[in-house]
């Protein structure tokens, strides 16, 4: 009964992708056919009252995502909504596990990152791909992270360690993430003091390390793996991914790669580009006339009246192009309903067995 359940489930998660990859929708009946057939999955599958509360838990965690993702325009509801029915179908035991949702999420982006990185890549001209390297690798941006990483960072993961965290590779490129999106919006003449002061001070009291060729190799690759991923890949997407469309040829549904608001008595354009995530937060606090995740009717109305009447100080906008993620999503759950973990983990621990 369970394999019939789960076989019918994927099923629909097929007709679902190949729905969004031919006509760019998922349809609310085959969302509604998931959650059905994984409440049944559920009651048949839950161990006792402790094992569906932990279900509970973990789809209403999951729903909470979905819609942050939906909101900061990373994914269409659609595909929110697939990504959290979609959590009704895995086994009771694995709602105990603390890492289902990050597995989950690290299973369907890593696999979106990586096809979309050598899509745009083969995708890019000559003079793109010069002007991603100037963008990525300014000096000023390359000395303030070589600087939080070789001082802040490495502070950081010694706290972490006071408290069981272990310390590898990937946890201290996520912590120069955090560390760098987060001192983006504050980044000042006394922070920039304060994370070379913790680059010198590590250097006084670990300089045994720091100069093996060991820790240097870690080093240059830890940083130019970030520029890569954070900077490069992300430049060329959105210059790839976008395309100028005139204003009077705007459609519904359409999502705009430029934000266009209203300051003071001007309209204006502002980039979508995410030269920082906090920036990007701080972008919805704009006055926008128009809805940040897709056109609707009434936006394309507002904007098309507005460029005939002569408010608008362009006749285009930048558009990005529709992406499918519903064949990752679904890829997504069965990766981490077969492997238990995400596909990463999986791989280190083939490696060592």
């Amino acid at each position: 009964m369970l394999w019939y359940l789960l076989v019918f489930a994927i099923i629909i998660g097929i007709i679902i992708s190949y729905e969004d990859f031919k006509y760019g929708i998922i349809r609310n009946k085959y969302i509604l056919m998931l959650f059905f057939l994984g409440i049944i999955f559920q009651f048949i599958t839950a161990n006792g009252q402790v094992s569906f509360l932990r279900v509970c838990l973990t789809v209403t965690y999951g729903l909470i995502l979905g819609f942050i993702f939906w909101w900061l325009g990373l994914w269409p509801a659609g595909d929110a909504k697939l990504f959290t029915t979609l959590l009704l179908f895995f086994p009771a035991h694995m709602y105990f596990s603390p890492g289902l949702i990050f597995d989950y999420l690290v299973n369907i982006f890593v696999p979106i990152f990586f096809f979309m990185m050598v899509l745009i890549i083969s995708k890019a001209r000559l003079k793109l791909l010069k002007d991603a390297i100037k963008y990525s690798f300014e000096p000023y941006k390359v000395f303030m992270l070589a600087t939080m990483f070789l001082g802040f960072v490495w502070f950081s993961m010694k706290l972490l360690a006071l408290f069981n965290i272990r310390s590898d590779f990937f946890l201290s490129i996520l912590l120069l993430f955090i560390v760098y999106e987060l001192s983006y919006t504050v980044l000042t003449f006394q922070t920039e003091i304060f994370f070379v002061a913790c680059a010198i001070l590590r250097v006084i009291i670990d300089y045994k390390n720091l100069f093996t060729h060991s820790y240097i190799l870690e080093f240059i690759l830890t940083i130019v793996i970030f520029i890569f991923f954070r900077f490069f890949v992300l430049y060329i997407g959105y210059h790839t991914y976008t395309k100028r469309v005139k204003i009077k040829d705007l459609k519904p549904g359409m999502s705009l790669a430029e934000g266009i608001f209203i300051h003071g008595n001007r309209v204006q354009k502002t980039s979508f580009l995410l030269t920082s995530f906090i920036d990007f937060l701080s972008k919805r606090k704009y006055k926008f006339i128009h809805d940040l995740n897709a056109l609707s009717p009434k936006d394309v109305e507002v904007l098309k009246s507005m460029e005939k009447e002569g408010k608008l100080p362009f006749d285009d906008v930048l558009v990005s192009q529709r992406q499918h993620f519903a064949f990752f999503i679904l890829l997504g759950f069965l990766l981490t309903l077969f492997m238990g973990t995400n596909f990463i983990s999986y791989s280190v621990l083939m490696m060592k067995t």
